[in-house]
């Protein structure tokens, strides 16, 4: 069966098996299926989530929505396998797609020791799929809507991707990769290597709320279309930190008593309490947080 149909109608794992299929020997199409129409909708410069992918007669959902691929029309592509972030070259020629060596870098959000999210077992078993399937030439194959498309090989295994929507600012878990100090960026592991999970979340109730490496905080935030005027910041524990984790802590209340700019970027964050790069004067950057399947169900239970 095709994989269009395969992955419409199945949306639960299914058995994937042998993920280390062999590079080598050429792989035999598991029947005819009509010439697909060419994609209405441009496939590069656009954000595509992967939802579901099929290898070896199996069928895996991504783990939380977190597995993305983002090519950008100039021969690169960059992406989260599932848990770790990516970035390779594309070779796209029309419908055909070919990677090249796919070079990880960090985990796709920050939580835990030293500012790194321990992948999941999922997660691992989600990313060797995900390198398996990038490692021969795919097609791009249009779905039924303008939203969907498919990357698919000789053997009709590949990816089903989803048109990907912006991360909101409010409701979503933000995880702080670095501070902003005058006209540098700074790694939070660089100020503080064993640092514990900094994150923030923007409430619809005009409040922010999260971790600020050691200790819970709280401020108020009024939010506008590209400012957010932060004030009166609390911590809500008071837990014993080291020195470094200290300084993270008293840099990140300085932030939440100011006026600041902020931008969006797909999953990214970037808030800024001067003017713009390089006259910074403080501020962090973030990232959209993996969450995780607990804190999910933690938070539907609210």
């Amino acid at each position: 069966m095709a994989l269009t149909g395969v992955l419409l109608a199945c949306g639960t794992h299914t058995g994937v098996k042998d993920a280390e299929r062999e590079e080598t020997g050429a792989a035999q199409p598991r029947g005819t299926t009509p010439e697909p129409t060419p994609s209405r909708v441009p496939f590069t410069g656009t954000h595509w989530n992967i939802e579901r992918l099929r290898l070896d007669d199996g069928v895996t959902a991504a783990p939380h929505g977190s597995a993305w691929f983002a090519f950008d029309g100039r021969g690169r592509v960059t992406g989260s396998l599932g848990c770790h972030r990516f970035r390779a070259d594309a070779d796209i020629d029309g419908r055909q797609v070919r990677i090249g060596e796919v070079r990880v870098s960090g985990a796709s959000s920050a939580s835990g020791h030293g500012g790194q999210r321990e992948c999941s077992r999922e997660q691992v078993t989600f990313e060797k799929y995900v390198k398996t399937l990038l490692r021969g030439g795919l097609r791009v194959d249009s779905g039924p809507s303008a939203d969907m498309v498919f990357l698919v090989d000789a053997r009709k295994d590949g990816f089903q991707l989803q048109r990907g929507a912006p991360a909101p600012l409010i409701g979503t878990k933000w995880s702080v990769q670095s501070l902003y100090e005058e006209d540098t960026q700074v790694p939070l592991t660089e100020i503080a290597p064993d640092i514990g999970e900094v994150h923030v979340v923007f409430a619809g109730d005009g409040t922010v709320r999260g971790n600020l490496g050691c200790n819970d905080f709280e401020a108020r935030a009024e939010v506008a279309a590209t400012t957010i005027r932060f004030s009166d910041p609390v911590t809500t524990t008071h837990r014993t930190c080291d020195d470094s984790a200290k300084a993270v802590e008293k840099r990140l209340l300085k932030v939440f008593r100011e006026q600041a700019k902020y931008r969006l970027d797909h999953d990214t964050m970037g808030v800024s309490t001067g003017n713009d790069v390089p006259a910074l004067v403080g501020g962090f950057s973030a990232r959209k947080a993996v969450v995780t399947e607990e804190e999910q169900k933690e938070g539907e239970g609210k």
